[in-house]
């Protein structure tokens, strides 16, 4: 992730669908990278989260990762879906206030 937004890039993203790695410990490698490298109110969204392996092993750090980023302020909202996980990154106040 350090080369693609080093290189690739090179500016923070609106939006990624992660469809790559399926197993926990990839989600959550890319979920850590990608959040803060998203604009301002962009989404991040991990599919394919199902199955019992995946609440203690994927879902539980995410929840606490993005429970972090919440208390920061950070996070502005936080959906699931069947397979589907989406976070938003909060918007600056300013924008928020304008209806944007």
């Amino acid at each position: 992730w350090q080369s693609f937004f080093a290189e690739t890039t090179k500016a923070p993203i609106d939006a990624l669908i992660d469809d790559g790695g399926h197993e926990s410990h990839q989600m959550l490698v890319t979920l850590r990278s990608v959040f803060d490298n998203l604009t301002p109110g962009g989404i991040i969204g991990l599919e394919d989260i199902h199955g019992e392996q995946y609440t203690n092993s994927s879902f539980i750090p995410a929840a606490r990762y993005l429970g972090d980023n919440a208390a920061k302020s950070k996070l502005s909202s936080v959906h699931i879906f069947p397979f589907l996980l989406v976070a938003r990154s909060r918007q600056p106040l300013d924008v928020r206030e304008q209806g944007g």
